[in-house]
């Protein structure tokens, strides 16, 4: 039993008695109360100053402490507390002003943290021991930091470790390139490049690893990437061309950032300077094509708008201005009808204005003779 329940129960008595006078005995209640709640908020106080500093386990064990710190919490909250402060206050009598329900949160969550750890921290000091290779404990380790984000010693712990990591890759690196051993360069980039390492590689050893990629792009990564360009070339597929050259382009500027004075070789750059001479022709036709066929479209807009002849001419000149010839089927029927029905309606209103005077003489003859008449 909790050593406050006592009190805690005898001041809910109070509360529901219909006699709420003060006495000494109840004062002294009150006192034994707010003194429960300072050691209360004591305890909480340290755990939460341990819990910021990283020391989560540590703050646990405290917080497990005889009486329970997280049970003593809920205890001293009884639902009645706020009603039992007030009244407090207004006969004068001792006061705990609040309980650190925030740092009993934290205590809390510190809990499910260290539950969800467990695994990995067993994982963890299984590898530690039996000095399981640095990349399974980096891995590891990453995963602890990631989760607890409190305890600053996991990431010290993890940027230990990746440097012994990134200069045993250094180590390896020069093996693989003294022995031209692909798959170990590969291994070694891949780990370099794709790893999220928890801080930037520093520059001392990021230059020793720098040849081991070179010798690996230069040897393998860019042959391989030229014969993937003269093969897409092959298939006349622009899209896929531009694709392999921009790749084929990141490599040698990768090499270049490395050795300032490499140079791909001359049968190897004649290629090259071809597929993309060639890459920029089609582009350029591809272009062309694209702008005859929106000059089409907006002749074929305008016919249908019934726009003026002499914009119909125009937008027609615009189209046989790309050289293609006739227009298109379809295009020119539609212009031609278009014409035709311009030409009618031009007929038609002349009819009709010719006909409009025709009767406007005849009106004017027959005034004329009436008036002669009279």
């Amino acid at each position: 039993m909790l050593p406050y329940r006592k009190t805690v129960e005898e001041i809910q008595a109070y509360l529901n008695s219909p006699d709420q006078s003060q006495d000494e005995k109840v004062r002294e209640l009150a006192g034994r109360y707010a003194t429960a709640c300072r050691e209360l908020n004591d305890r909480l106080r340290g755990c939460q100053q341990m819990i910021e500093q990283g020391f989560r386990s540590q703050a646990l064990k405290l917080a497990e402490v005889e009486p329970n710190l997280l049970d003593t919490a809920a205890l001293l909250d009884f639902t009645e507390r706020d009603e039992w402060e007030e009244l407090a206050a207004s006969y004068g009598w001792d006061r705990a002003y609040g309980l650190k329900l925030e740092a009993a949160d934290l205590v809390n969550q510190a809990y499910e943290i260290e539950e969800t750890l467990k695994p990995l921290m067993r994982q963890h000091r299984r590898f530690a021991l039996s000095r399981a290779p640095l990349k399974q404990r980096i891995e590891v380790l990453r995963k602890i930091a990631e989760r607890d984000t409190l305890a600053p010693c996991w990431k010290q712990d993890l940027r230990e470790l990746e440097l012994a990591r990134l200069n045993r890759l250094a180590e390896l690196g020069r093996t693989a390139v003294a022995q031209s051993d692909r798959a170990l360069m590969e291994g070694i980039v891949s780990e370099w490049a794709e790893t999220p390492w928890s801080a930037p590689v520093p520059r001392a050893i990021a230059t020793k690893l720098e040849p081991v990629f070179v010798t690996l792009a230069i040897n393998h990564l860019l042959p391989e990437c030229t014969d993937d360009l003269v093969a897409v070339r092959t298939t006349a597929d622009v899209a896929a061309c531009q694709h392999v050259l921009r790749d084929w382009r990141q490599l040698v500027e990768r090499i270049q950032r490395s050795r300032s004075n490499w140079q791909p070789n001359e049968k190897v750059s004649a290629t090259i300077d071809k597929i993309a001479n060639w890459i920029q022709q089609q582009t350029r036709l591809a272009t062309k094509l694209a702008n005859y066929q929106q000059a089409v479209f907006e002749l074929e807009v305008a016919v249908q708008q019934r726009r003026p002849l002499h914009e119909i001419q125009q937008l027609e000149a615009a189209v046989h201005s790309f050289g293609r010839g006739s227009l298109p089927p379809q295009t020119e029927e539609l212009v031609r009808q278009y014409r035709q029905q311009r030409i009618w309606y031009a007929v038609s209103e002349a009819g009709m204005a010719i006909l409009a005077l025709i009767v406007g003489v005849v009106f004017l003859v027959f005034l004329i003779r009436s008036f002669t008449k009279s």
